[in-house]
């Protein structure tokens, strides 16, 4: 564990697909709040779509590109 500004911080090194597996099974168990939830649900597809090799089509890269514009500071509020 990190201390940042004294909030704690955990860093999770994922170095198999099977860990975002994980992550995803955790964060649908216990979901996060706000707009991180949208965040988290839109890198779920993307983790989907590298599941099942989209990402290898340009049709997946496409989607992924889209996906990618609409988070973070781009998320309309």
């Amino acid at each position: 564990m990190i201390l940042r500004d004294s909030h704690p911080l955990v860093v999770y090194q994922v170095t198999k697909f099977s860990e975002v597996e994980n992550i995803i099974s955790f964060l649908n168990k216990y979901p996060l709040q706000g707009v991180k939830r949208f965040e988290f649900e839109d890198w779920e597809k993307v983790a989907m779509i590298i599941k099942t090799k989209g990402h290898l089509t340009l049709e997946g890269i496409e989607d992924i590109k889209q996906i990618k514009d609409r988070m973070n500071a781009r998320r309309p509020q």
